[in-house]
């Protein structure tokens, strides 16, 4: 799907600078193309192709509009082509990198369930996804946006901003400069691939509310669309007019084009300003007063620069003004909103950016949002709705329904001097059992009670589960207290022997006295002693080099901190592991390099090396642990009592010489 553009540029490398990309997007595309800056305050001005190819983009906050507009104003009504598809993917909000974003996307998303795009930028801290369009007309502005929407609710668990279904929207151009990351943006995959709007809807099957299942359409041709229906009934009702003839689609047409000519604006009433009391205005003003408390409220809460300033502030005197039909108090309350953010905007920035608001209300129409639109486009989060009334998912909606008629049946029950069902099954419990304790016959229980046969013994049944399972849960809790006693003592043992470990390796326990010494025998290898036992090396180093206070080992260190990470893991999931899989888990760890185990509430502290043909080899020990059966046992040395010892096949050294050598240096 898709196909070349036909441009010099076919690969990443011959982008080199931001007009290039401009030539990409913009080459063959009428219109005026606006480019906005942000310095001090955001500033914006219309271009031509032409003209916007001299401009300077090297500065920081550099944007440019994605489609093109007939007027020099930036609207969705001065919309001339539809130029781009594309998505704002915030990954940084969910706490995604944008490498793993874009490996998944690459895997398991392009070409399966989003077209490959052809631009993938780093806009800083998050992700542009751009899919160039050929040459689409304003028309088809609500397949644009079904496609948008597709996209966006695709990407939505990446973070995708739901803000881009705005077709007069503008995004960073490469090779500028984020301010908020302190990074360039830059272009990160780039595929020379161009589209329409049909084959999308065709391969991804992105099909229209009004479209049939077999694919048909909904009204035969040459008759009036749905829109024009439904736009038509909307003028008939507000004009009190007779509907056209929706059987002829130019005569739908041209009436739908004369009514909007006869229709007056509202008129501006600067005489007598409404000021909407909500408890005695209407329905509707009710909702808009709610809208605009929960948006002071939400924005009380929210801080920093990056919360959905301007689309609140926007909101926020369209319903003002909707509500008082008064220009000036609408913008008063706006900017009175707008000093009340952690961050607010200039007031010249304030009074443009939310001036669409005035000019929708005035033509005699306004903007028709849903709640639900509202809540996706500011994201409001679950914990946020918490402390709203109006601005609030359905789920939220039918919990707080689901509580207040707990609380009317309640209060109900109160007033009319009633039980509840759960106070009177635990009365008629508590009955039961004090009957049966005087034992009294289940036929007197049953006329005494007013119940049946089957209600006594379910009842019964209960009783004794409830028994069972307080009896069960008192024995789990003194079980679960003698473990956790158990694995405490384990631990401080262990924090015992580690601060022994992290000391000279020459210290066996903190309570031997007897301490490794140096054995000088010219004429015979050095032998460490250990109390009883020792072992005898073939080390080139001079038993003087030895000290008493060896350098601390930093193996026992680091796999001492693993083992304290090990317990304290254990001691949270102490209800469901017992002491002996404790220590199972703890000897499981012989099969890597070093290992731990408990035994007997002490720590033995055991070092292994695998070397054939005796697999895995103790080279600490104490005397009452014994060796694993699946090693077999050396021969004793005949040179001397001491113990058998160990040698390292490869490097023909005992293994305590090895592994001291390479250890301790």
């Amino acid at each position: 799907m898709g196909m070349r553009a036909g441009l010099h540029q076919t690969k990443l490398g011959d982008f080199r600078k931001t007009q290039d990309y401009i030539q990409y997007l913009f080459t063959g595309i009428k219109g005026w193309i606006c480019r906005g800056e942000i310095a001090d305050e955001y500033q914006q001005k219309m271009y031509r192709y032409n003209g916007l190819m001299t401009k300077n983009f090297d500065g920081e906050n550099v944007y440019i509009s994605m489609n093109t507009f007939y007027l020099k104003e930036r609207t969705v009504e001065c919309l001339k082509r539809l130029n781009t598809l594309y998505v704002d993917i915030d990954c940084y909000k969910l706490g995604l990198q944008k490498e793993t974003v874009l490996y998944e996307l690459e895997q398991d998303y392009f070409e399966i369930k989003i077209p490959n795009p052809t631009f993938v930028i780093d806009s800083g801290r998050g992700l542009y996804l751009v899919w160039k369009l050929r040459n689409e007309d304003r028309n088809a502005l609500p397949r644009w946006t079904k496609i948008q929407s597709y996209f966006i609710e695709k990407l939505k668990c990446f973070g995708a901003d739901p803000a881009c279904k705005d077709s007069a929207r503008i995004l960073r151009v490469p090779f500028s400069a984020n301010s908020k990351s302190g990074t360039s943006v830059k272009i990160l995959r780039f595929n020379d691939l161009t589209y329409t709007i049909s084959e999308i809807q065709r391969e991804y099957h992105i099909f229209g509310k009004f479209r049939r299942k077999d694919g048909k359409k909904t009204h035969p041709y040459n008759t009036a669309t749905e829109p024009m229906r439904r736009y038509s009934r909307q003028l008939s009702e507000k004009m009190g007019i007779e509907l056209p003839d929706f059987e002829d689609f130019a005569a739908t047409r041209e009436w739908i084009a004369k009514v909007r000519v006869s229709t007056s604006s509202r008129p501006h009433r600067e005489e007598k300003a409404i000021h909407i009391n909500p408890t005695k205005g209407t329905a509707k003003c009710r909702i808009l007063q709610g809208y605009c408390t929960d948006l002071e409220t939400l924005f009380d809460m929210r801080k920093g620069a990056d919360c959905k300033r301007e689309i609140a502030l926007f909101l926020y005197r369209l319903f003002v003004y909707e509500m008082t039909k008064d220009k000036d108090y609408a913008l008063e309350k706006t900017l009175a909103f707008n000093a009340r953010l952690s961050c607010p905007f200039p007031n010249s920035y304030v009074m443009r950016a939310t001036k669409s608001a005035e000019r929708k209300i005035d033509k005699g129409d306004t903007y028709h949002y849903k709640r639900e639109t509202i809540i996706d486009v500011l994201e409001i989060s679950r914990e946020e709705m918490n402390q709203l009334f109006y601005l609030v998912g359905e789920d939220c909606q039918k919990e707080r329904k689901r509580e207040n008629n707990r609380v009317a049946y309640r209060n109900r029950l109160v007033a009319e001097g009633k039980e509840t069902k759960a106070e009177a099954m635990e009365k008629r419990r508590t009955a039961i059992i004090a009957m049966r304790e005087e034992g009294k016959p289940i036929k007197e229980i049953l006329e005494t009670l007013d119940i049946s046969r089957a209600t006594y013994y379910r009842e019964v049944a209960n009783i004794t589960m409830e028994n069972a399972l307080f009896a069960a849960t008192e024995v789990l809790s003194e079980k679960m207290s003698k473990e956790s006693d158990t694995v405490e003592n384990a631990v401080e043992t262990f924090v015992e022997g580690v601060d022994i470990m992290v000391q000279p390796i020459t210290v066996p326990a903190a309570s031997c006295s007897q301490r490794i010494k140096v054995v000088p025998n010219l004429s015979e290898e050095p032998v460490f002693v250990i109390g009883k036992s020792a072992f005898r090396t073939v080390s080139n180093i001079q038993p003087t080099n030895y000290k008493s206070k060896a350098l601390p080992c930093r193996t026992v260190f680091v796999l001492s901190r693993l083992f304290l990470i090990f317990l304290g893991t254990v001691l949270i999931g102490i209800s469901k592991i017992s002491v002996t899989a404790i220590c199972s888990g703890v000897y499981a760890l012989n099969y890597s390099r070093f290992g731990l185990c408990l035994v007997k509430r002490r720590v033995v502290f055991l070092l292994w090396q695998k070397s054939p043909p005796y697999g895995y080899r103790r080279l600490i020990d104490q005397t009452h642990f014994s060796r694993p059966s699946a090693a077999p046992k050396p021969e004793a040395d005949s040179r001397s009592n001491q113990p058998p010892v160990p040698v390292c096949h490869s490097t023909g050294k005992t293994a305590v010489a090895a592994w001291w050598e390479r250890e301790c240096p």
